[in-house]
């Protein structure tokens, strides 16, 4: 057996290198420890990789999504800790690419039109670098959850599930500065959205329901459909907005709304839930490139909540993008209510 061989098993085995890096080192059990726990879990810990020898002089900050675990993230949820890591990239000088894989809700087995990364199907990777040039390229840095922390908000409350407000700053200046939507998102997302919000002012309101419902560990309390719909009268009632946008994964919840506020209310014609599953993981539909349509759809939901004259909503992936694209345009909302009830504390986990 050749050492070249041998290199690419270690490759394929990472568990045997590390065995083999610890006797090599001939490090104790615990220093060991402390520098597995070091190289995944610290920021400042930085792990380079040479590939080939494309893209000399630059650091490719490789931020993939789709690994075990990751199966049901939310769209938004996904977008939000896209951003997050473009911000450490961009503290780090390193130049951000994003690949969100096969294995998430919103990308499908086979490419669609022409793209196998999920992040592109309506968006760009702003560098301009192809996914497949990564393991070609000289130097690639791949990135790590615990990345993100070292510009997170520590001084927020423990346990809250939204995030404060230098959150949101970071992550709308690297949204002005990394996000482009491609002609595709131009047709599906950004042209819709202003024709819908160029009919007058909007009051743009999101109620997530579904899998809120099951109340899980750690995520939002649930707050009931009535109270938003109570909530969007007082704010109507000001004669400052003209329509309601109305952004929900439930059936149930656009019926409510519509008997209340009739033809002033606007909305997608979506995907949603009739029977109180989430849809985008324990909600089957038999619809072609569901996750492709999946994506566009909660896409140009968070879009137009953006872009709305005011914001209605509970703590959510979804109200924390809403909020990060508005602070990107440079204009504040006129009004901005969010329902935080705190999260639920109990055995439920989510899984």
């Amino acid at each position: 057996m050749n050492i070249a061989t041998v290199k690419q098993y270690l490759r394929n085995h990472p568990r045997a290198d590390l065995i083999q890096y610890i006797i090599r080192k001939k490090l104790p059990f615990a220093e060991a420890c402390r520098e597995m726990v070091s190289l995944e879990k610290d920021p400042l810990v930085v792990k380079f990789k040479h590939y080939g020898n494309l893209h000399k002089g630059i650091i490719i900050y490789h931020i993939y999504f789709g690994a075990r675990g990751e199966e049901k993230t939310g769209y938004c949820a996904l977008l939000k800790h896209t951003l997050l890591h473009m911000a450490y990239a961009d503290r780090m000088g390193f130049t951000p690419v994003v690949e969100w894989a096969n294995t998430l809700p919103y990308t499908e087995e086979q490419a669609i039109h022409g793209k196998k990364n999920g992040f592109e199907y309506f968006l760009e990777n702003a560098s301009g670098l192809a996914i497949e040039d990564i393991y070609q390229s000289d130097l690639v840095v791949e990135a790590k959850g615990h990345d993100k922390f070292l510009i997170y908000d520590f001084s927020m409350e423990i346990g809250s599930y939204g995030a404060g407000k230098r959150e949101i700053e970071i992550a709308a200046k690297m949204y002005a500065k990394y996000i482009r939507f491609n002609q595709k998102g131009m047709k599906a997302v950004v042209k819709p959205a202003n024709e819908l919000l160029g009919k007058g002012a909007c009051l743009g309101v999101h109620v997530r329901g579904t899998d809120f419902n099951k109340q899980y560990c750690g995520h939002p309390k649930q707050i009931p459909a009535e109270r938003f719909v109570k909530q969007a009268q007082a704010m109507l009632a000001s004669q400052k907005y003209q329509y309601i946008f109305l952004a929900t994964d439930e059936v149930r919840i656009v019926k409510m709304f519509r008997e209340e506020f009739g033809e002033k209310l606007l909305f997608y014609d979506v995907l949603r839930s009739k029977d109180g599953n989430a849809v985008h993981y324990e909600m089957a539909s038999t619809r072609q490139h569901n996750k492709y349509y999946l994506g566009m759809e909660i896409l140009k939901d968070v879009y137009t909540l953006g872009h709305c004259d005011a914001l209605l909503a509970g703590t959510s992936s979804v109200a924390f993008i809403a909020q990060v694209i508005k602070k990107s345009t440079g204009i504040a909302y006129l009004d901005k209510i969010i329902i935080d009830e705190g999260v639920n504390q109990n055995l439920h986990l989510f899984r």
